[in-house]
Parts: structure tokens; sequence; C-alpha cells
């Protein structure tokens, strides 16, 4: 059992190896406003006290972390500077408890609930943060060894004259005849009756003592003083002789349990003992060892479906049972614990091999699956995954089916351009030996791409829509994406990305009649990029539309048959989506609560159910709105339009306005409203 200085220990062990963590203290409050030469981000550690539970000894230590806020911070001094130390700090702060309820090899645990309470201006620095309490349970077995006593007994105190002193012959000769006379009435004078069997054969005065003679069935008197009784005691000896013991006369001796012990000394077992002329004659029964079977409802499994895991115990009835997984790397991560022996888990470990263990517990004995139980976990394809994308636009894989070149790449030392292939990783991704294909020239056909590019810059005329045919293009070579510098293709966390410069765009369509699956996308959409911004600092945009545009889709009219579906972006630090059912009286705009860094990369979605509106940020519901003016039909029809990506464009369909400025890895559009689980799963995947 840890004491509470090895938990404080372990505290700021971790504390002392976490990379964001400037330095960390323990005390009062006060003795932190007291101390001098603070650095953040700080944790405070606070002793809260504990309890003993049942069988548990609880410990409660307050992790504090502070943040200091500076003027300046996010472009300003106002609530969210405050509001971006405040997310770091909760971040750090669940650090500390996920760390301490993963165990780590220890004996404590940690309840999952948790109450995280943030504060601001807590200290004379000007910080913000959160503050938690951690418990941790200890088994505590209420050991008497650990009390000291000497082992002496309490003797019995006696006061004055007692019936002890009786014992005592200088007492007795105390007594005066009265005295004895009233003792002898008190406790005793009475003749004795003896019988034997129920009968009375004499009777014989108080302190006296009647003598006994056995005799035979003759009525002669048997038996001497030095032996009183012709039945003697019985000796019970071993064949060997080297093994005696000793029954009363008369008694009865009962022979003990035979023990049975196997070769290493593991498993024993007692059965009675029968003695018969050739030795002992008995029946061992193997002592049982109690096993888990553990079965899977499928081997392979894509990442974010359901897995079935099904365990059943065999001598043994399980009170509780503990799931894990195993990832190829040797990392052992806690799936989940209940009583019931089904578990339904939501598959979130890493790609490839796995192996699944189950432990079964009754709280005396435990058994788990041996070898485990191997498992295969497949590449989310953001097309296949909750009903299937209408659009995708990315260089990395992200639909099962796509076989085709991903985008076409025009090189800028000659302005020559082919189709690549998706190759290397998992999922498949654009690198360098990704295959020239349909090139002009017709000589780049079979080239990897580090030959075509050499050590030129390398950017996308064509990005090919793998849910669909409808592909992104630009034919102006000033506003295409730039792919690659210098000959090293643009990645972020192991990605290609495509860096759009604050004047380039993609077409999808343009001014033109939507494809037929667009035309009537209204109340049911959800749109998921993956970004890097590098501007977010602005002026709030049009009526409708945010100043830096990922995508938007809009009819292109000046009349009163415009209409702006979804215009989805950065404005002024936050996410932002606007809306309009008519020309611009009706527009509207939702805005997300937190705000933005440029030069993070995040992942942002935005789900249109009917009137109701959601913004995600990394994952997270960030807001949720109900529309009261763009409300109604949204859709496009058959009137010209157009969807463009990384810009918005104007009433007469130039796509040259509110330009996106950043690096995009990927962009798509549903044509269903995806759950918060939906978005969390997208998430917890890229981060795989």
């Amino acid at each position: 059992m840890l004491t509470l200085n090895q938990i404080h220990a372990q505290i700021v062990t971790l504390a002392n190896a976490h990379f964001q963590i400037a330095e960390v203290g323990m005390g009062t409050i006060a003795e932190l406003q007291g101390k001098p030469d603070r650095l953040y981000p700080l944790l405070w550690l606070s002793n809260e006290g504990g309890s003993l539970e049942d069988n548990y000894k609880v410990d409660n230590i307050r992790l504090t972390m502070f943040g200091r806020v500076i003027a300046g911070e996010e472009g300003q001094d106002d609530d969210a500077s405050e509001i971006e130390v405040l997310s770091d700090m909760q971040l750090i702060l669940l650090d500390f408890l996920n760390y301490f309820h993963q165990q780590h090899g220890q004996e404590y645990v940690t309840d999952k609930s948790a109450t995280l309470e943030h504060f601001t201006e807590r200290t004379n620095d000007r910080t913000a943060g959160y503050s938690c309490v951690l418990e941790l349970k200890q088994f505590y077995d209420w050991n008497k060894c650990q009390i000291p006593q000497s082992g002496a007994s309490i003797p019995p105190s006696v006061d004055g004259l007692t019936l002890y002193d009786f014992c005592d012959q200088s007492v007795i000769d105390r007594l005066t005849a009265t005295q004895l006379a009233c003792l002898s009435a008190e406790f005793g004078g009475a003749d004795v009756t003896i019988q034997v069997d129920g009968n009375t054969i004499a009777t014989t005065a108080a302190g006296s003592t009647y003598s006994f003679r056995s005799k035979d069935t003759a009525g002669t008197t048997i038996g001497t003083i030095a032996n009183p009784s012709i039945i003697a005691d019985t000796t019970i000896r071993n064949d060997a002789g080297d093994w005696t013991d000793t029954e009363l006369a008369e008694g009865t001796y009962t022979l003990g349990l035979q023990r049975v012990i196997d070769s290493d000394g593991s498993n024993v077992d007692t059965v009675d003992y029968k003695p018969i002329a050739d030795g002992a004659v008995f029946t061992c029964t193997p002592a049982t060892n109690p096993s888990l079977a553990v079965a899977l409802d499928v081997a392979t499994i894509e990442f974010g479906s359901t897995l079935t895991i099904t365990a059943t115990p065999t001598d043994i009835t399980p009170t509780n049972y503990y799931a894990f997984t195993e990832c190829s790397a040797g990392s052992l991560t806690k799936i989940g614990s209940q009583a019931g022996n089904v578990f339904n888990w939501a598959v979130d470990s890493v790609q490839g091999a796995n192996t699944i263990y189950v432990n079964a517990d009754d709280g005396s004995a435990s058994c788990f699956n041996i070898g485990g139980e191997a498992l295969t976990v497949t590449t989310v394809y953001m097309n296949n995954a909750f009903g299937g994308a209408l659009g995708l636009w990315s260089a990395t894989k992200r639909s099962e089916s796509f076989a085709s070149a991903w985008g076409r790449v025009r090189r800028s030392s000659d302005n020559d351009e082919a189709d690549f292939s998706l190759l290397t990783g998992a999922p498949e991704r654009f690198d360098n030996t990704s295959i020239a294909s349909n090139s002009s020239p017709a000589s780049h056909d079979g080239d990897t791409f580090a030959t075509f590019i050499a050590a030129t810059n390398g950017f996308v005329p064509n990005i090919y829509d793998q849910a669909g045919s409808s592909d992104g293009s630009q034919t102006t070579t000033a506003s295409q994406p730039k792919i690659a510098t210098t000959g090293t293709i643009n990645t972020n966390s192991g990605y290609p990305s495509l860096t759009f410069d604050g004047n380039d765009n993609f077409k999808v369509w343009n001014n033109t009649t939507a494809p037929a699956a667009y035309q009537g996308l209204s109340d049911a959409i959800t749109i998921v990029a993956w970004v890097k911004p590098s501007a977010v600092i602005s002026t709030v945009g049009a009526a409708w539309s945010p100043t830096f545009t990922l995508v938007e889709l809009r009819v292109n009219s000046s009349s009163s048959t415009t209409k702006v579906p979804f215009s989805f972006g950065f404005d002024n630090s936050r996410l932002r989506c606007g809306f309009t059912d008519n020309y611009t009286t009706n527009a509207e705009n939702v805005i997300s609560n937190s705000t933005f860094t440029a030069g993070n990369i995040r992942m942002v979605a935005v789900t249109i159910n009917g009137d109701v509106v959601k913004l995600y940020r990394d994952g997270l519901l960030d807001i949720e709105q109900t529309l009261t003016v763009a409300t109604g039909n949204r859709s496009v029809g058959a009137l010209n339009s157009s969807l463009i990506i990384g810009s918005r464009s104007r009433d007469g369909g130039q796509a040259d306005s509110s330009y996106y400025s950043g690096d995009v890895m990927d962009i798509a559009i549903y044509d269903t409203v995806l759950s918060d689980d939906d978005i969390s799963k997208l998430r917890s995947y890229y981060l795989s």
C-alpha cells in the first residue's frame, strides 16, 4: 500500500516528466501566493484528507493547473485569451487523471468520475486553469499486527477476602466455628448419592471418600493399585514402526485424512484413509483449475465499429470481468470492466494486429484466456463510414474502393503535368514513390513523383473526387494550391497537404447546374475538414460568408432565387458557418464558442439537421444552434450554382472572394447527419 508521501512523489515525478509543466509545488493556496518567481504552467498539489471505507483506504489530493493569461495572447486581452489557457490547462489535468486510472502496475484504483472546476484570476499573476480532486483507493485489511503490544494478559483485580483465599491454609485456620458453620451451610455439607448407569449404589457423607471396586462376573475383585483396570490403553502404530499414537481404553480413534500432493507441489487433495491388508485404498479426484474461453464475433473489424466479446468461464462463478487489448507494439489498454460476461466495444485501438484478453474474478480466484484472441483492426475509410460521403477530396486514400489517381500535379519548372497514384502507408497516401500517368507530355508516364518533381515546386490543377465524379479543378496557374516545395511534398502529421496561399481555390462546379446528387442537398448535411489554417484573425466577413472560406455551396444570381446552403470557414478567430434562404435578407450565421490560432492542426466539422446546426472542434461538440431566419429548404435545385473549395463565389459566379489561407489534408461532404459519436470516432481515427 502506497503512503501519502509516495503518492505525492509519483505525482511530482509525472509532472517533472511532462513537457508542458514548468513547475510543480505543494501546499495551500496561501502558500502558493507567497511563493516568489512562479513558473507557468504550474501544477499545485493540496492534500484534502481521506477516509476509510470498508476495506479501502481513500486519499484525496487536489490537483490544480495554473496557466498565466498574457495580455495580447490570441491578438487581444479578453475572454478569448482565458479560454485558450483554460483549454490547455484542462487537457494537462486530464493527462494526470488518465495516467492514474491506467494504474501502471499499482494496486490503487481511481473513480472514473471527477468534477473539473475552472477558475480565472485566482492568483496575483492573473492566472486561469482547472482543478479537480484525485481520489485514490487502496485495499486496507485492518491488520491487527500493525498495533504495537507486549502480548501480556491482564490479571484480575481482587479486593478483600475472596474464595481464592481459601486455598491458603493459614486463612482457613483463622475461621471461627460460626464462620465454618455458615460456609458449610452455604457451600456444602449434603450427603453425596453415587449412581452407576442411573442406579443408586451408595450414599457417602460430604467430604468423605468412596472407594470403587471392580469385580468380574464371578464377583471376584480384580485390578490392583498399580493397575486398577484390566482394560488397557491402545497403542496404534504404522507398519514400519516409526510412528505411534495412543488411544484411551474403550475410546475411538479416528484416522486422519490422506493428503495427496502432485509432483510440483501446487495442487493438494485430501481423501479418506481406508487401511486393508495390502495398503491404503482411496480415490483421488484431481483439483480443478478455473478457466476462461473468449470468443470474438469477428476476427477483422474496421476502426470505430462495435466488437462483441463473449467470455465463458469454467469452474468459477465470476463477479467481475476485465477486458484488455494489446496492440502489435506491446501496449496494453483497458477496454472496460463489468459484472456481465459480454462486452460491446467501439473499437478505438491502433490499426493492425491486436490481441484481446479477458480476466474473470470471483473475489478469491481469477483466470484469463491464456494467449488471447487475435483481432485485426482495419482502416476507417471516410467514404465507407457512416453511410458514405457525397464528395471527398484528399491526397490520402479515404475510400476503400478508390483505385485511381488522387489528383494532377504541375511542376513549376516547365508546367509539365501528370496524374499521380496513392501507394504507401496505412492508409495509402501520395508520396515520392507515387507513379505518374496520363502525363503531358506522355514521356513522364511511369515516373515516380520524386523523378518527376526533382527540386521544383508542385501545384495541383485537378483534385479528383474519391466519393463520386465531382472533381475539383483550377486552370489559372496562379490560383492552384501547392503540394510540393522544392521537391518535398507538403505534409502535416505524416499526411500530404495542399497549401492554399490566400489566392487559391478549386472549382468543383462553377455557375452551372449542380450534379443531380447535390441538387436536393438541403436538410441533412455534414462537412468534415482536416486543416491547419495559417490565417484566422480578421474582421467579420460578409452577411453569410466567413472571411477565410473552406467550402461554400451557393446559387449564383442576383435575384431572390439566390440561396446559400452553407458557407463554412474561419472568421474573427472562430469557426463560422453561414446560411441564406434567399438573396441576402434572410442570412444567418452559427459561430463557435472556442477560438482558433493560426498554425494549429484541427479537425473541424458542421452538421445541418433541418434548422439545427452543430459546430465541432477536434471531435467535440462546440456549439448547437437552431436557425430562426435562414430556415426551410436550402437546396440549389437545377439553378446555376457553384461548389468552391478554398473561397466563396459572387453573384456572377466569380470564385474570387474570401479566400482560405493554410493547409488542407481532407474535405468531405455527407448527405447524412453524422452523430456526435461518429464525429468523435473520426477524430480518434486521425490520431491513431
